[in-house]
């Protein structure tokens, strides 16, 4: 059973969108297939907001996803906007899918 929205994932890659940042805990497995979702279809740089980024890095490299940036909770927003802003600033390296 797929937690994703299909009009929220509809929108990411429907909408000018420069990077998604996608929360891992809601709703529970959401954000892990909407990576998923995303990287079949795109190459839109994607940054995880987890209390277990640890945890869920391993769970990511074990399925064969990869997210571009992984940011620990609780965080403060200058802290979220400077590795948003190294994101973009990175040249694309990843092909669209």
């Amino acid at each position: 059973m797929s937690y994703v929205s299909d009009e929220a994932l509809q929108t990411l890659l429907d909408e000018p969108t420069d990077l998604a940042l996608i929360d891992r805990t809601n709703p529970p497995s959401g954000g892990i297939e909407l990576l998923r979702q995303l990287r079949e279809r795109t190459n839109m740089p994607v940054v995880f907001l987890s209390p277990w980024s640890e945890s869920l890095q391993d769970e990511l490299a074990g399925s064969g996803l990869e997210a571009d940036d992984y940011i620990d909770v609780p965080f403060s927003n200058a802290h979220v906007r400077s590795r948003i802003k190294a994101i973009l600033a990175r040249p694309p390296t990843r092909a669209t899918g």
